[in-house]
């Protein structure tokens, strides 16, 4: 089955896409024709995450070149145990003129 491209259009914010599933999710919904918001406390990591889908786009014989010049990624690092957090993710996906279509509640840590 071949799945919808959604050719860059819209966003798909990840919250926790510092690494693990949250980085999965980036790079699946990214190869699905998403822009991606990389959400997460830990800097680096998101710098990682962003590499690691930049280049799956580039390598991609599926997705046309202009395609490609088109796609974006917005990092915010962002502790979400801040009671202001989500107005501050909302403020800078405003700012950046971001439309989010899907959003992947990922971020937690598990014991």
């Amino acid at each position: 089955m071949k799945r919808r491209f959604n050719g860059f259009k819209t966003y798909a914010l990840i919250t926790g896409a510092a690494s693990g599933m949250g980085r999965i999710y980036a790079r699946e919904l990214a190869m699905m024709g998403y822009n991606i918001i990389a959400v997460d406390i830990n800097g680096k990591g998101l710098e990682e995450t962003a590499k690691t889908v930049r280049a799956e786009i580039e390598g991609s014989p599926e997705i046309s070149s202009e395609c490609r010049k088109a796609f974006s990624i917005l990092l915010i690092e962002q502790d979400l145990s801040a009671t202001d957090a989500a107005d501050r993710i909302f403020r800078k996906t405003e700012d950046a003129g971001c439309t989010v279509e899907v959003l992947v509640n990922n971020a937690g840590i598990m014991y």
